[in-house]
C-alpha cells in the first residue's frame, strides 16, 4: 500500500548541531569541569566527527559564552559565573512573564495541561528551567522563535551554575507552585504573570552576598 507522506518535513539535524549540542550537555551537567582544557582531537573521537563541525561547534559555544578560544593555550571550559547566571534568569523572568500573559489564555487545555503537570511534580529550581522542565514546555507552548533563541542562549548559564554550585540556585519558597498550575490550567494569564513576576522579583531581591559569591573551586 501506499505510505502516507509526512505533515510535515523531519528536522535533520546537522552533525556540528549534534556536537554543540553534547559538548553543551556536558558542560552544564559539570562533566567537563571550570577551566578544563578541550581537545578538538578528543572530541572527533568522542563525537565521532570531523574537524570541521567540532570547529563550528566550538565557536559557537564560545559565542554564548560557555568556552574560553584564547591564544597559545586553546579551548577552556568557561569558569563558573553566577552574576551573569543570576542576570539571565531574571531577563528570562520578565521575558517569561510577558509572554505567558498573553499566550495562555490562548494555549489549548492540553498545552496547559502539560504545564501544569510539571510543575506539580517540581521539587528544585533546576527543575524548573531543565530541558523538558516546567519553563522549557511554557516556552514552546509561547511558540516564539526569538524567545526559544533567547531561551536557549541564557539557560546554560543558568542550569550549569545551580548544578554545579547549587548554593546560588534559588529556592521555591517564594514560588506558588499550585497557584502558577491553577492559573495555567485556568487559562488566566493576568494571574499566572503575577505568580512568576512575585517569584523573579524575590529572586532579584536575594542577597547579593550569596549570587556574587565566588564559585567555590572544585577538585
Amino acid at each position: 500500500m501506499p505510505i502516507p507522506k509526512p505533515t510535515r518535513p523531519a528536522k535533520r539535524l546537522l552533525l556540528r548541531d549534534v556536537v554543540f549540542a553534547k559538548l553543551r550537555d556536558a558542560i552544564v551537567s559539570g562533566e567537563l569541569q571550570p577551566g578544563e582544557t578541550i581537545s578538538e582531537s578528543e572530541v572527533e573521537s568522542w563525537a565521532n566527527a570531523s574537524r570541521t563541525p567540532v570547529r563550528e561547534a566550538i565557536d559557537r559555544l564560545a559565542a554564548v559564552g560557555l568556552v574560553d578560544v584564547l591564544p597559545q593555550r586553546g579551548t577552556l571550559v568557561a569558569e563558573l559565573d553566577p552574576q551573569r547566571a543570576s542576570s539571565s534568569f531574571s531577563l528570562l523572568g520578565e521575558l517569561l512573564a510577558v509572554s505567558s500573559r498573553i499566550v495562555v489564555p490562548v494555549a489549548t487545555a492540553t498545552q496547559r495541561d502539560a504545564v501544569a503537570r510539571r510543575t506539580r511534580s517540581v521539587r528544585s529550581a533546576a527543575q524548573l528551567v531543565a530541558t523538558d522542565g516546567v519553563f522549557d514546555v511554557l516556552v514552546g507552548v509561547i511558540g516564539n522563535p526569538r524567545l526559544r533563541q533567547a531561551w536557549d542562549e541564557l539557560v546554560p548559564h543558568v542550569l550549569r551554575t545551580w548544578t554545579i554550585a547549587p548554593e546560588h540556585a534559588p529556592t521555591l519558597d517564594e514560588l506558588d507552585l499550585d497557584g502558577f498550575a491553577a492559573a495555567v490550567t485556568d487559562g488566566d494569564g493576568d494571574r499566572t504573570e503575577v505568580v512568576l513576576r512575585r517569584w523573579f522579583d524575590a529572586h532579584d531581591a536575594h542577597p547579593r552576598t550569596v549570587l556574587d559569591a565566588p564559585a567555590q573551586e572544585t577538585i
